[in-house]
C-alpha cells in the first residue's frame, strides 16, 4: 500500500528546457516545464539533467517536506553522481550539491533510479513545456510494471478521475540563474 507521503519525481532536460512530473499515487500529478535561459543550452546535457532535478526539487519543495521520494531520471551520470555526491566536473558537482542540500533541508528520504527516456513522463514537458495524455500514459505504464497491472492514477480506470495540475512556472524565471 502506498502512503500519502510517498512521491515519485520524474525529471528530464533537453536543449529546449526542463520538465518535472511529480506523482502522488493516491492523489494528483503535478507537471512543470520551463524553457532554458540564454546560457543553459551551452552546458553539457549531464549538467542540464542535474539542473532539471534541482529546479523540480525547489519548485515542489513545499509538497515534499518530510516525504519519501523516488527520483527517476533518464541520465545514468546524474544517477551515479547523486549517489556518489560529487563529480570532477565543477558544474555537475555544484548542481549535485544543490540537489543533496534540497533533500537534506526538506527532510526528504530519497532514492534515485534510471528510466529510459522513451518511458520518462517528464520527456514531453522538457521539450514542449506542457504535459498531456502522454504524461498520464507513461506514468500508468511505470506503475503498472512496479505495482501490478491494475494500477490507475486517481483510482479506477476512469480518465475523469485523473487530475493533472500544470504548475505555472512564470514565477520561477530566475530559478536557475
Amino acid at each position: 500500500t502506498v502512503s500519502e507521503r510517498e512521491w515519485t519525481l520524474f525529471t528530464d532536460a533537453s536543449e529546449k528546457g526542463w520538465g518535472g512530473v511529480l506523482v502522488s499515487p493516491k492523489t494528483q500529478v503535478y507537471v512543470v516545464g520551463k524553457a532554458w535561459g540564454a546560457q543553459e543550452p551551452q552546458d553539457h546535457i549531464n549538467v542540464l539533467e542535474a539542473r532539471a532535478l534541482q529546479a523540480s526539487l525547489v519548485l515542489f519543495a513545499d509538497l515534499l517536506v518530510g516525504s519519501t521520494l523516488r527520483i527517476v531520471v533518464d541520465n545514468t551520470t546524474v544517477v551515479a553522481t547523486v549517489v556518489k555526491g560529487t563529480s570532477s566536473a565543477e558544474a555537475l558537482a555544484l548542481a549535485v550539491l544543490d540537489i543533496r542540500n534540497s533533500i537534506v533541508q526538506g527532510r526528504i528520504t530519497a532514492s534515485i533510479e534510471y528510466l529510459a527516456s522513451a518511458k520518462n513522463p517528464a520527456d514531453g514537458p522538457s521539450r514542449t513545456l506542457v504535459g498531456g495524455d502522454d504524461v498520464i500514459e507513461k506514468i500508468t505504464k511505470f506503475y503498472d510494471q512496479r505495482v501490478g497491472g491494475n494500477w490507475r492514477l486517481g483510482g479506477g480506470g476512469d480518465p475523469s478521475s485523473r487530475v493533472i495540475n500544470r504548475v505555472a512556472s512564470e514565477g520561477y524565471r530566475n530559478l536557475l540563474r
